[in-house]
């Protein structure tokens, strides 16, 4: 009788194990699906914090850029202003000759008609 107990009780301790086992498979397959998502999130997520990282030297590139053109149209701006001055200076310049010349002409001008 002891021996049809003790085979009873680990036939009943076999089935405990296998469903132990089950469960345990279950739970691996479940925890290899969620580390294989977690894996997959994971190289997402460093494809977008690399792409952030291209896109940051890009934007520092970008300011570089922003400040060179930045002091070339001041380098420019400068050069316009003194050729302003220039051509105000010039255009002073033609209008006295101009009107020194249109007084000499005048001048010739009413001499020649005096002497007619």
């Amino acid at each position: 009788m002891d021996f049809v107990y003790d085979m009873r009780k680990c036939k009943k301790e076999l089935e405990d194990m296998r469903g132990e086992v089950s469960k345990l498979w279950e739970e691996n397959m479940v925890l290899r699906r969620k580390g294989k998502s977690a894996e997959e999130r994971c190289n997402r997520l460093l494809e977008e914090v690399n792409s952030m990282h291209e896109k940051e030297h890009e934007i520092i590139d970008l300011r570089s850029k922003k400040r060179e053109l930045e002091n070339e149209k001041l380098k420019v701006e400068s050069e316009l202003e003194i050729l302003r001055k220039r051509f105000e200076k010039l255009d002073k310049r033609v209008s006295c000759l101009e009107t020194g010349f249109n007084t000499v002409q005048d001048k010739d001008d009413s001499k020649n008609n005096n002497k007619i």
